[in-house]
Parts: structure tokens; C-alpha cells; sequence
């Protein structure tokens, strides 16, 4: 028979078991292997990077591929980088002075910018991100839950590249976002300077190059222009061949603090707003309030860029409204703003970080252009798909549009390597053409204080003082009109569609689309880039017209 001194012992040898059990299972989490190298022996005439790249839309990188290495320049950061396959010969550096080296594919990752991620994660890459700037600061459900793995920290004070084999930083000269030294190999992904939407999300593929991923990045790269671009075209044709549907005017502007009003990072905005059907009022340079207020009397949606929450009050306070204006009593007159009496006046801070300190749209605006237009789509047609959630525009007018402060219990059934879109209420861009169901879904009017997918008839129309308001009975009549017609006309119209909405929107946008050659030499491909005119408006704001304006914006955002 057992002593109890035996039983004391069984239990503290089952207690230790358990311990080093637990200890096994944090450790497992917490600890990332490197697969092994994929190249087994080396082949002198083989090519080792069959899947190759290049930019179609982006004006500041370059790639050229040779046997066993690939050499990318930034040219807006004047970096240059050489990539050579792991378990080949190192190749001679001394040809490209002051080239930051690499053996690829690289696996662990830190980054020193909190926008960085989002193409990480798009690529499939978050479980490999080791360091962040701030965690306070990171708006990813997931990188957090891979924090409280033990797995992802953010960048200690003294870090060097120790544990990672590449750091991903922004431009040089942007404020820094962590008082880590960062390491001189750094590599700068300068998305900021782009001033074209889709140039700035195809840093992805520059991105990819470390970890062998150009044919997912080039395929991502062509679905999402593929569906943007299908957007566009549909909008376009709408708003252009039916005269009873016009594009709703968007404003996005937000007070800078001296009594003076700006738009940041404007040639993005205007060109995102414009492929999402609207038309936009954005103000590239500081104004009074008084010319504010006179393109306002046009906006028949507000973005107000304030980085503090506010109420609808509030945000007319600011813009020297006061409360009649407010609550649109005296329309009659044509005094008030459409944006006021349609209640559309949105702020892009539907999620913030767990404190509160930043907001994900600009963790997330590069990486994700098609997921913006979609936001866009939806508060200005909304009947197109009622079914997408806003995920950063945020209705202050709207009851129950509360803010989302993200922490790790959203990511999904807290397994850090969910998809991508599941991290986004499981929404997925799409290309989408109105159907006379979605029109007869949507045939009520947009009612002040109701939900963003709904329709008014109390609404003024296009005609009404103020000059605000839509005309929703004639939009949904043309619009079921473009339905019949279709029917009719469809397959030779979609199929002759898809063939050319591609070329059409980036030519339009100055993207040559010509023969495409990868060179293994020096001098790349070439592509160009055209300016389009800027239609003025007095008083320095201005507003684009449909498919015109590319200017360089010297405030481009990204975090």
C-alpha cells in the first residue's frame, strides 16, 4: 500500500509534468522555425526565380533578376538591395556600392512603421512579423493576439537586426515611430511618395521580392486593379451616360488648428473619391473658413479629417455652423449644406487602437485601395451592396455608429493566422453591377439619421436650393433601365467590358501599358507616368473633373 509520502511525490512528478507540458505549448507559440532552404545543391545554369515581377504602376523601384540574386533599387529612398538565393555564391557587391545584401527568402520580419503590416498580412506573412513600432499603437487584431502569444513585441530601445532577417522602415525622413536605433540595413518602402493609389499598394510586389512571392503579389496586384478598375468603369458609365444620376460631392477636408482648413494626402483622396463615383472638393493648400464654407454649399457629403471624435455639433462648430444650420431648419432659403441636411458627415475612426491613439485607416489606406473604394461606394451608392459593412468611415450622425477599439479578442476565434479578409468582417472586394433586385431592395429614401443603406424621397432633389440633395426616384429609374438593357445587350457589352476596363482606367491615369519586357540587365523596364490638368476653384480649393488631375501631394500620409 501506497505511503503518503509516495502519493506526495506521484503528485509534485505529475504537477512537474504538467508544468513542463505548459511550458512546451507557450514555447511552441511563442517560437517560429525557419524552413529549410529550399535550394539543395547549386546549379550554375539554373534560374532560380522563375516567378518574376515588375512595376506596371509604381515610379520608384526597380527590379532586375540574374541567375541567383535579384537587384532592387528605391529609387525615391536612392537604396539599392541585392537579393541572393540562399544555399547559392554570394554575388559581387562591390558592383552595386552600398547595397544592403540578403539571403532569401527571408522568413522572420520587423518592421519600424505601423504600415508596413497590412501588406505583410495581405501577402500572408503576419505569424512571421517579430517586431512592431508600439503595440498600443498597432490596429491588427491578429499581430495582436501574436502578442499575447509571445510572439510579436515591439521594437526594444536598443534592438539591433538581432532575430529578424529583414526590417521593413518607411521614408528616412518621416517622424519616427519608435525610439528603437534602427539598423542602417533597414529596407525603405517608400509607398509615401506615390501619388497614385494603385502605385502605392503595388509596393507589395517590392515587398514580396524577399520572401520569393512575386506570383502572389502580381496576381493580387492584378485582382484587386481588376476589380477597382470594374468599379470605376461601372460608376463611370452611370454617371456619365444616364443625366438623372449625378456624382454625389464628396469634401474632405479637416481643420488644421490655426483657423485654417487643408486637405492631407488630397491627390490620393480626390482620385479615390473620383473612382468611387463621386466628385470631389479637396483643398491642397491652407483656406479660411469662409472659403471653406462656400465649397461646402456644393459637398453633399463632409469627411471631416479631425484627429479627435467629435459630434455632428461639434463638427459644424468647427466649420462655422451654428445649430439652425445644424439641424437644416431654414432649407427652404438655400442657407444650409446638403451634407447637414442629408446627414453624411463621416470621420475615418470607426477603429482605433486599444487606447485610442490611432486610427486604421492610416495603417491601412496604402495597402488596401480596393477596401477604400468599397467604403466610399457604399455611402454614396449604397444600394450597389447593401450588404458591406463600413469598416473606417464612421457616420457621426447616425445613432449607433460607435467607434471600434480593436484588442485581440476580434481576431477570429483567436487564431493568428486567419485570412486576411476575415480580420475585416469577412468582407471581400468585388466588382459589382447594380441589378434591378438590389434597386427594388434599396427604394426607400436616404432619411436623415438613418442607416447608411437607406433611401429618402424627403430628400431634396438635385434642383432644390443649396444645390444638394439626389434625385433617387429618376437614379433608381435609369438605373433599372441600365438593368434592362442589359439583358439585352449584356454578353457582348461585359465581354468587350472586360476586355478593355483595364487599359482603359490606367491609360487614363498615365500608365503605359505597352509590351512588357523583364530585363536581366541594367536599365529595367520602362514606364511612364502623365500629369493631367487641375480644373481651379477661387479661393484654393479645387475639384477634379471625372478623369482628370494627378498633382504631387508633399503631404502623403501613412504611419
Amino acid at each position: 500500500m501506497r505511503t503518503e509520502r509516495q502519493r506526495h511525490s506521484t503528485r509534485i512528478a505529475a504537477a512537474a509534468v504538467l508544468v513542463a507540458l505548459l511550458v512546451t505549448l507557450v514555447s511552441s507559440t511563442a517560437t517560429l522555425v525557419k524552413p529549410p532552404c529550399p535550394v539543395k545543391s547549386y546549379d550554375p545554369n539554373q534560374d532560380y526565380f522563375l516567378n518574376k515581377t515588375m512595376p506596371l504602376s509604381s515610379s520608384y523601384w526597380t527590379i532586375q533578376y540574374y541567375k541567383n540574386y535579384k537587384v532592387l533599387k528605391n529609387t525615391a529612398a536612392n537604396q539599392t538591395y541585392v537579393l541572393y538565393m540562399c544555399n547559392t555564391p554570394v554575388p559581387n557587391v562591390t558592383l552595386y556600392p552600398g547595397a544592403g545584401l540578403f539571403e532569401i527568402p527571408s522568413f522572420l520580419i520587423g518592421t519600424s512603421s505601423r504600415t508596413i503590416p497590412r501588406y505583410l498580412e495581405r501577402l500572408g506573412l503576419r505569424e512571421q512579423i517579430h517586431h512592431v513600432p508600439d503595440l498600443d499603437l498597432i490596429t491588427s487584431p491578429c499581430l495582436l493576439e501574436l502578442a499575447n502569444e509571445g510572439f510579436t513585441t515591439g521594437l526594444p530601445a536598443g534592438w539591433t537586426t538581432a532575430g529578424v532577417d529583414v526590417v521593413f522602415g518607411r521614408d528616412p525622413n518621416a517622424p519616427k515611430e519608435t525610439s528603437a536605433v534602427l539598423p542602417t540595413g533597414s529596407v525603405m518602402v517608400s509607398a509615401v511618395v506615390e501619388d497614385n493609389l494603385l502605385a502605392k499598394f503595388e509596393w507589395i510586389k517590392f515587398i514580396s521580392a524577399w520572401f520569393n512571392l512575386e506570383s502572389l503579389a502580381s496576381q493580387m496586384f492584378s485582382d484587386v486593379v481588376n476589380t477597382y478598375t470594374c468599379n470605376w468603369v461601372t460608376l463611370d458609365e452611370v454617371t456619365t451616360n444616364f443625366t438623372a444620376i449625378r456624382r454625389p460631392v464628396v469634401a474632405w477636408v479637416g481643420p488644421v488648428g490655426d483657423g485654417t482648413f487643408v486637405t492631407s494626402n488630397y491627390t490620393y483622396k480626390s482620385k479615390v473619391i473620383t473612382d468611387s463615383g463621386g466628385k470631389p472638393i479637396v483643398f491642397p493648400n491652407p483656406v479660411n473658413l469662409s472659403t471653406v464654407q462656400a465649397q461646402l454649399l456644393q459637398a453633399d457629403v463632409l469627411i471631416d479629417e479631425s484627429t479627435s471624435l467629435k459630434s455632428l455639433s461639434e463638427i459644424a462648430f468647427s466649420y462655422g455652423l451654428d445649430a439652425s444650420q445644424a439641424n437644416a431648419t431654414f432649407w427652404e432659403y438655400g442657407k444650409t449644406y446638403p451634407f447637414l441636411y442629408n446627414r453624411r458627415v463621416y470621420q475615418v475612426d470607426k477603429v482605433l487602437s486599444i487606447k485610442g491613439q490611432t486610427d486604421d485607416f492610416d495603417q491601412s489606406f496604402w495597402a488596401m485601395p480596393d477596401y477604400v473604394q468599397e467604403d466610399l461606394m457604399n455611402i454614396l451608392f449604397p444600394y450597389i451592396n447593401p450588404a458591406w459593412i463600413l469598416i473606417w468611415l464612421r457616420n457621426v450622425t447616425a445613432a449607433g455608429k460607435d467607434v471600434v477599439y480593436v484588442s485581440s479578442t476580434q481576431c477570429p476565434e483567436g487564431n493568428a493566422s486567419s485570412p486576411f479578409a476575415s480580420t475585416y468582417y469577412g468582407s471581400r472586394p468585388a466588382c459589382h453591377t447594380p441589378t434591378l433586385s438590389a434597386l427594388q431592395a434599396n427604394n426607400a429614401a436616404m432619411v436623415r439619421g438613418q442607416s447608411d443603406v437607406s433611401v429618402s424621397s424627403a430628400a431634396p432633389s438635385s434642383s432644390s436650393g443649396g444645390g444638394g440633395g439626389f434625385n433617387f426616384t429618376a437614379l433608381i429609374a435609369a438605373l433599372a433601365t441600365i438593368v434592362a438593357l442589359g439583358v439585352i445587350t449584356g454578353a457582348a457589352f461585359r465581354f468587350v467590358r472586360q476586355q478593355n476596363r483595364d487599359r482603359s482606367y490606367l491609360e487614363k491615369r498615365g500608365i503605359n501599358l505597352g509590351p512588357i519586357a523583364i530585363s536581366e540587365g541594367p536599365g529595367g523596364a520602362a514606364f511612364t507616368v502623365e500629369a493631367h490638368p487641375v480644373a481651379p476653384v477661387s479661393g484654393g480649393a479645387w475639384t477634379k473633373m471625372e478623369d482628370e488631375a494627378d498633382v504631387t501631394d508633399q503631404r502623403s500620409g501613412g504611419v
